[in-house]
């Protein structure tokens, strides 16, 4: 029988302009694409923990995490951590 894998699905709203990147760089991590309208597209990208949205951060104000709240958390906390870490002195 078929079990699917374990891990989180993210979803999150990217600038349209930003998909062909986001195809290239996530791969078979990006497991539904939805055209909302001109300037969003709805994704899904499968991870194997709430962890790996780090790799959304290059996509920076170009994407806005939906859901799991745990996962919009964690790429807000990691946000701020590089503001702090490259506050001016």
């Amino acid at each position: 029988s078929f079990h699917p894998e374990p891990g989180v699905e993210v979803h999150a709203l990217l600038r349209s302009t930003r998909l062909d990147l986001a195809q290239r760089i996530l791969g078979t991590r990006l497991v539904n694409i939805t055209n909302t309208d001109d300037d969003w597209t709805s994704i899904v990208v499968h991870y194997p923990d709430v962890e790996s949205v780090r790799q959304l951060l290059q996509f920076g104000d170009h994407i806005r995490i939906l859901n799991p709240t745990e996962a919009a958390a964690r790429f807000h906390d990691l946000a701020a951590q590089i503001m702090q870490a490259h506050a001016a002195s």
